[in-house]
């Protein structure tokens, strides 16, 4: 339980740093368009967490956190699969944040977040309170079907 309690406060709370919110207005509507926001260059941990703040009000109920890199192959192969499930997805109140593993070391050096293959993708649920709570985390490449399963697991509870 601590363990849970402690990867969900380093999600949610591990900045060290806080920054104003330039650039989450285009990633937040970037999500909303597509469903999918990737997050790179400068500021990640900052602009996570603000789109984490920012979904809480909206209509999503699942995201799924997928960390990458670009001379990742099997996580370029799951941004595929990743971005065919959002199709599938579309209104159906699950978003997809990619966050840039090269962009973040920062971020992971200094939180209890344990990313250590890649890709890493975690399933975040809103509870009834509105506040984001880990469900799972899962590493290496999967298919569109297997991530769907695990979110549908996560959707009827």
């Amino acid at each position: 339980m601590i363990k849970v309690f402690l990867l969900s406060a380093a999600l949610l709370g591990a900045v060290l740093w806080a920054e104003g919110s330039h650039g989450v207005n285009e990633d937040f509507r970037a999500l909303e368009n597509s469903g999918l926001i990737e997050l790179k260059g400068e500021r990640v941990p900052a602009r996570y967490r603000e789109l984490l703040e920012l979904q809480k009000e909206k209509e999503t109920d699942i995201l799924i956190v997928d960390f990458y890199a670009d001379y990742c192959g099997p996580c370029q192969r799951f941004t595929n699969e990743l971005k065919d499930l959002m199709k599938a997805y579309q209104d159906k109140r699950v978003k997809v944040i990619k966050v840039d593993y090269e962009s973040a070391q920062e971020f992971y050096n200094h939180s209890e977040y344990p990313v250590r293959t890649l890709p890493t993708w975690v399933i975040l649920k809103k509870d009834k309170t509105k506040e984001w709570k880990f469900q799972e985390m899962k590493t290496g490449f999967a298919k569109q079907d297997v991530v769907k399963n695990v979110v549908e697991k996560y959707r009827k509870h």
